[in-house]
C-alpha cells in the first residue's frame, strides 16, 4: 500500500525531493541547531514560544518594556 498523496506527491516524493534539493545546495536536511532554526522561524514570521525551561522567550516588544521599567501605576514586591 503506497502513502497518499497530498498536493499531487506522495510521502516519499516529498522526502527524496528535499534530500535531492538539499544535497544539491550543500546544505543538511535536518537543521538541530536551536539559534537557526530560531532564525528560520523569525524569517517565516512564526511567534516565540516559551522554551523547554517555561519562560517565555524574550521579544522586541518585552525587551522595550524592560528598557521603560516598570508602569509608573504598579507596585512591586518590595512595595508591599
Amino acid at each position: 500500500m503506497s502513502t497518499p498523496r497530498r498536493y499531487g506527491m506522495t510521502l516519499e516524493q516529498v522526502r527524496a525531493w528535499v534530500e535531492d534539493t538539499c544535497a544539491a545546495q550543500g546544505v543538511p536536511v535536518v537543521v538541530s541547531d536551536p539559534a537557526v532554526v530560531s532564525r528560520v522561524g523569525a524569517l517565516l514570521g512564526a511567534e516565540r514560544r516559551k522554551p523547554s525551561g517555561g519562560r517565555t522567550a524574550p521579544t522586541a516588544a518585552t525587551a522595550a518594556q524592560r528598557a521603560r521599567g516598570p508602569n509608573p501605576g504598579t507596585r512591586d514586591a518590595s512595595q508591599a
